[in-house]
């Protein structure tokens, strides 16, 4: 399930739920797993945005023409054709998520033309996680350093992040082993991961 099912937002919870119980199958189950746990695809169900959207248009899937790219195994390597630069600088941020189609990747400030734009939204708007990622296990902020081999992570994101649920979690330790585990996504497809839990 990567779109997001119909109801009210009980209704929706309800659903999520039944559709990721822990033993649905995933094709990145063995891509992504990580020796010292379960594999991370089958740990951590997909979630609902922790926001509702404000505009139509925080829901439209973009393309590879958008900036879009994704990963689906470590064997596929590192993303190609990036913008480099410094944590924290806005003109070069891009936008992560993980879901059932692997590690999603995209530029916050493509400025992407949304056509027929509802009244009083802008024509032209930053990327939200919704975007790519209408249901997402987790997600964040990443630079991509000017070495080539550093990524700067962060889990700042309303929808899938440090405000979703999965943070939120009664269980604790929950929101923790989620982080963990999205960093060790990035270490195998060949990244030295410097992670970060500040607020920008």
């Amino acid at each position: 399930m990567s779109e997001l099912p119909e109801g009210t937002h009980t209704e929706k919870l309800e659903k999520l739920d039944a559709a990721t119980a822990p033993n649905r199958y995933y094709p990145l189950d063995q891509a992504f797993s990580n020796p010292q746990q379960t594999t991370f695809m089958t740990d951590f169900p997909l979630q609902l945005p922790g926001k509702e959207a404000e505009w139509r248009h925080e829901l439209y899937t973009p393309e590879a023409q958008d900036g879009l790219q994704i990963r689906t195994s470590p064997q596929e390597g590192k993303f190609t054709d990036v913008v480099h630069g410094q944590y924290g600088d806005p003109d070069t941020k891009h936008l992560w998520t993980v879901d059932d189609g692997g590690l999603k990747i995209i530029p916050e400030l493509y400025n992407t033309l949304i056509e027929n734009p509802e009244p009083g939204a802008p024509e032209r708007v930053p990327m939200k996680h919704t975007n790519p990622s209408p249901l997402a296990k987790i997600g964040g902020e990443v630079w991509f350093d000017p070495d080539g081999h550093t990524v700067h992570i962060n889990p700042n994101s309303g929808r899938f992040g440090e405000g979703s649920r999965a943070f939120k979690d009664p269980r604790g330790d929950h929101g923790n082993a989620l982080w963990d585990a999205a960093q060790d996504v990035w270490r195998s497809l060949g990244y030295d991961v410097d992670a970060h839990r500040d607020r920008l």
